[in-house]
């Protein structure tokens, strides 16, 4: 782990910055603000979604419920891919004539 900012290594805010436009866009918010802070002795970079005021670290939070943080997590679950399974056409007709065979 970095124990500062200026330990975290340039590849790292080059993925948060790719990683803001993700969230942006499935947010649909105006902007991402990265800002860094230590706490614990780590670094740690927040990505901050921004609609309609600014806001930083020191803004006031206020609570989500259970169904706002359901329906982000919804914008945000990653669906299984599908992967067509290509079979030799012989392997296909063979298996054809023994299901034939097998329910006669």
């Amino acid at each position: 782990p970095a124990k500062n900012s200026q330990s975290i290594p340039s590849f790292i805010f080059t993925f948060a910055k790719n990683l803001a436009k993700k969230i942006a866009s499935k947010l649909n918010s105006k902007n991402t603000m990265i800002q860094t802070e230590q706490k614990f002795g780590e670094a740690i970079i927040h990505i901050i979604p921004e609609y309609n005021v600014p806001l930083s670290l020191d803004s006031q939070r206020t609570k989500a419920s259970k169904e706002e943080l359901s329906e982000i997590a919804k914008k945000f679950a990653v669906k299984p891919k599908l992967e067509r399974i290509k079979t030799p056409k012989t392997f296909l007709r063979i298996s054809l004539v023994r299901m034939i065979f097998i329910t006669r």
